[in-house]
């Protein structure tokens, strides 16, 4: 694990900075505050501004952060950035977490990566072996990617108008791939498997106009098929826990569907505006959003103030210890420490 030490007198002045900035750019909703420990953005080796995705190395294998971004997927390493693929943006990210035979943890990355034309983009499967990372390139769907979920060596597609799936056994190193469609007629938003053929799916069917969260496949919390209590909203993030699954919503912020179908929202101190991202980190409920940053449990959200910056929050990932990390769409990256509810 990496540590990270600040002087006394470099502490001092981040909390006084912190401070003065906080207080000038936040709403009065805003009672608490994430500490910023290190900033990246271009001038400090970032390769982009503008993130789309974070995921963290598997756990057991050391710090390491897959970064998505306009200038492609880096990963970032013993505090260096190195490229895996560039030339192409790499707009959704996603990763399959498992075991080695022998029990070692491992972790398969893909990547949907936008060419200047839709016929340009492809898919990438990112693997480790002896530890260095190689992209695999595959062709895309002929259909704008939006949503990747990966599990059990199962990966899932959400397209702008189908939801596909293909089994990584079947890959073989060939470029061209032929995908196995489950739905037509279909925008997906956001996709999360649950390893036995279930999913949720963030979605608007085409014909009928229908909108907001399907599951498909089985049931979650009791429930299959459309979720009465999310008709017409548009889902744009999910994440399964113990407690239930979170969901993001476009525009009437973040929901728990727990035990028995029952959908309650979380309040949030301020309007989230699209939630892009949700990451549950050591008991802690982070969610990024249009409207910020917000941090707190599964009852209550308050949107947290990064210093010198008051824009969009794009994407999370766990960092060392209780640190996370945090994409954005113009002011690159952030690793933070959560302080808690100011005094």
């Amino acid at each position: 694990m990496r540590r990270f030490k600040i002087s006394t007198a470099i502490l001092l002045s981040v909390l006084v900075v912190s401070a003065i900035a906080f207080s000038t750019t936040a709403s009065a909703e805003e009672v608490e505050a994430v500490k910023v420990i290190t900033h990246f953005d271009e001038e400090k080796g970032l390769v982009s501004n503008n993130i789309f995705g974070l995921m963290a190395e598997a756990s057991g294998k050391g710090w390491g952060l897959f970064i998505a971004s306009v200038g492609g997927l880096h990963v970032y390493v013993d505090d260096v950035f190195l490229s895996i693929f560039q030339g192409r943006a790499a707009v959704v990210l996603n990763a399959d977490y498992s075991t080695t035979e022998e029990g070692d943890p491992t972790e398969t990355l893909w990547t949907y990566a936008a060419g200047e034309k839709l016929e340009d983009n492809l898919l990438y499967r990112v693997s480790s072996e002896s530890g260095l990372w190689t992209a695999e390139r595959l062709t895309s769907p002929r259909e704008e990617v939006t949503a990747l979920s990966a599990r059990h060596r199962t990966l899932y597609i959400g397209t702008d108008s189908s939801l596909y799936y293909i089994e990584e056994s079947e890959l073989k190193g060939a470029l061209n791939v032929e995908y196995r469609k489950i739905l037509t007629g279909v925008s997906i938003n956001t996709v999360v498997s649950m390893g036995d053929g279930t999913l949720a799916l963030g979605m608007r069917e085409e014909g009928s106009g229908a909108s907001g969260l399907k599951i498909i496949g089985g049931e979650i919390s009791g429930v299959t098929g459309w979720v009465d209590r999310l008709s017409g909203v548009d889902v744009t993030a999910l994440l399964t826990t113990e407690d239930g699954l979170l969901i993001g919503t476009e525009s009437s912020g973040i929901y728990l569907l727990g035990e028995g179908g029952e959908v309650r929202n979380i309040t949030t101190s301020s309007p989230t505006g699209k939630i892009n991202e949700i990451l549950l980190d050591n008991g802690r409920l982070c969610v990024a959003a249009d409207g910020g940053l917000f941090v707190g449990d599964l009852t209550t959200l308050t949107r947290c103030g990064l210093t010198g910056f008051d824009g969009s929050v794009t994407a999370l990932a766990p960092g060392p210890g209780s640190l996370f990390w945090v994409g954005t769409k113009s002011n690159g990256l952030y690793l933070v420490e959560y302080l808690g509810a100011k005094k």
